[in-house]
Protein backbone atom coordinates (compact mmCIF):
# COMPACT_ATOMS: atom_id res chain seq x y z
CA UNK A 1 0.00 0.00 0.00
CA UNK A 2 1.49 3.66 -0.90
CA UNK A 3 0.15 6.49 -2.50
CA UNK A 4 0.87 9.44 -5.15
CA UNK A 5 1.73 11.82 -3.40
CA UNK A 6 3.61 9.95 -0.86
CA UNK A 7 2.26 12.51 1.86
CA UNK A 8 -1.15 11.19 1.51
CA UNK A 9 -1.30 8.45 3.74
CA UNK A 10 -0.10 9.79 7.25
CA UNK A 11 -0.24 6.17 8.68
CA UNK A 12 -0.97 2.71 7.36
CA UNK A 13 0.91 2.20 4.24
CA UNK A 14 3.43 -0.51 3.78
CA UNK A 15 2.90 -4.39 3.10
CA UNK A 16 0.86 -7.04 5.05
CA UNK A 17 -0.87 -10.01 5.33
CA UNK A 18 -4.08 -8.47 6.37
CA UNK A 19 -6.95 -8.83 4.00
CA UNK A 20 -8.24 -5.25 5.98
CA UNK A 21 -5.92 -2.15 6.36
CA UNK A 22 -6.94 1.14 8.61
CA UNK A 23 -5.33 4.45 7.15
CA UNK A 24 -4.73 7.76 8.04
CA UNK A 25 -4.86 10.14 5.46
CA UNK A 26 -3.66 13.40 5.47
CA UNK A 27 -5.90 16.45 5.65
CA UNK A 28 -3.42 18.91 4.39
CA UNK A 29 -3.49 17.00 0.99
CA UNK A 30 -6.71 17.68 -1.23
CA UNK A 31 -6.28 14.73 -3.96
CA UNK A 32 -3.96 11.89 -4.92
CA UNK A 33 -4.09 8.05 -5.29
CA UNK A 34 -4.15 4.84 -3.28
CA UNK A 35 -1.82 2.07 -4.91
CA UNK A 36 -2.76 -0.85 -3.66
CA UNK A 37 -1.81 -4.49 -5.06
CA UNK A 38 -2.91 -7.97 -3.21
CA UNK A 39 -1.90 -11.38 -3.78
CA UNK A 40 -3.61 -14.70 -3.20
CA UNK A 41 -3.89 -18.78 -3.80
CA UNK A 42 -6.60 -21.02 -4.21
CA UNK A 43 -6.38 -24.61 -4.47
CA UNK A 44 -8.87 -27.22 -5.91
CA UNK A 45 -9.74 -29.80 -3.59
CA UNK A 46 -9.52 -32.98 -6.00
CA UNK A 47 -6.66 -34.61 -4.16
CA UNK A 48 -5.64 -36.90 -7.02
CA UNK A 49 -5.48 -33.82 -9.03
CA UNK A 50 -5.42 -30.88 -7.35
CA UNK A 51 -3.99 -27.90 -9.09
CA UNK A 52 -3.35 -24.52 -7.30
CA UNK A 53 -3.70 -20.76 -9.05
CA UNK A 54 -1.89 -17.26 -7.82
CA UNK A 55 -4.37 -14.70 -8.24
CA UNK A 56 -2.75 -10.54 -8.46
CA UNK A 57 -4.12 -7.29 -8.83
CA UNK A 58 -3.08 -3.51 -8.93
CA UNK A 59 -5.14 -1.20 -8.32
CA UNK A 60 -4.95 2.98 -8.58
CA UNK A 61 -7.65 4.29 -6.62
CA UNK A 62 -8.24 8.10 -7.21
CA UNK A 63 -9.07 9.70 -3.73
CA UNK A 64 -10.15 13.18 -3.04
CA UNK A 65 -9.90 14.45 0.57
CA UNK A 66 -13.32 16.33 1.89
CA UNK A 67 -15.42 16.38 4.50
CA UNK A 68 -18.41 14.28 3.40
CA UNK A 69 -18.38 10.81 1.74
CA UNK A 70 -17.45 7.25 2.71
CA UNK A 71 -14.76 6.39 4.62
CA UNK A 72 -14.47 2.96 3.47
CA UNK A 73 -13.06 1.34 0.33
CA UNK A 74 -13.75 -2.21 -0.65
CA UNK A 75 -11.68 -3.61 -3.54
CA UNK A 76 -12.84 -7.41 -4.92
CA UNK A 77 -9.66 -9.68 -6.51
CA UNK A 78 -10.88 -10.96 -9.45
CA UNK A 79 -10.50 -14.64 -10.59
Amino acid sequence: MGSTPPELILQGSGTGTELTRELRINPDISHGVLHVAAKGASCDTDADHGVCHMHQQDWGVPVKVTSVGSGDIQLILAQ
